[in-house]
């Protein structure tokens, strides 16, 4: 913009300060973060995802890879646990419950279970 194309210094100064509005306004277009997309809902399930460090996910696949199976599979497994463990005491117990259950049931019939089915 050149000051000798304006009838006026008012003029180029209204024509300056527009154009430096104009363009802190597609910047500051340009810095807002894309909106999130919505979660997507497959059935009763929801779609999450986190943040691992590097290490945290290889060794998140080692032990899925040795159990044989996905990495997702373990830290849903991994997230559940830690729910329940936290909120949800009544499933503790009651699993406490079944282990002991089991072990005198064992203890029972002197340590030979037949084979399902």
């Amino acid at each position: 913009m050149n000051i000798n194309n304006f009838p006026s210094v008012s003029e180029y100064l209204r024509a300056v300060v527009e154009q430096e509005e104009a363009d802190a306004r597609k910047l500051e277009e340009a810095c807002q973060l894309a909106p999130r997309r919505p979660r997507r809902i497959n059935g009763p399930s929801v779609v999450f995802s986190m943040r691992l460090s590097r290490e945290e996910f290889e060794a998140l696949e080692r032990r899925a890879s040795a159990q044989k199976i996905k990495p997702s599979v373990l830290a849903r497994a991994y997230v559940r646990a830690g729910v329940a463990r936290r909120t949800d005491s009544v499933v503790v117990e009651a699993v406490d419950r079944l282990e002991a259950a089991v072990v005198e049931l064992r203890a029972a019939v002197g340590g030979v279970v037949a084979a399902p089915g």
